[in-house]
């Protein structure tokens, strides 16, 4: 997975996005905000960072999972089908 070539000043939120896991409670980092602003675009880059080897010791070459949570809800009636499909 690499970066997007236009991907242009936002190495302080990737920054941002790798000192919150290395250095944050629990290791997890949830990005949320309207369609359009480039969390998808954020994450890939982030990808390429640490496929790279570009990041603190605990990151590098680690394995990342990204969760479509359409798919886990979409045709599920209840909670409990949900935890199921997880």
């Amino acid at each position: 997975m690499r970066a997007p070539p236009h991907l242009f000043g936002r190495q302080n939120e990737i920054d941002l996005l790798q000192n919150l896991l290395v250095k944050g409670v629990g290791g997890n980092v949830v990005l949320v905000g309207p369609p359009g602003v480039g969390r998808h675009t954020l994450l890939r880059a982030f990808a390429s960072r640490v496929n790279g080897g570009k990041t603190f010791g605990s990151l590098r070459y680690a394995r990342l999972l990204e969760i479509d949570t359409a798919t886990i809800v979409a045709g599920t009636a209840n909670l409990n089908e949900v935890v199921d499909k997880i």
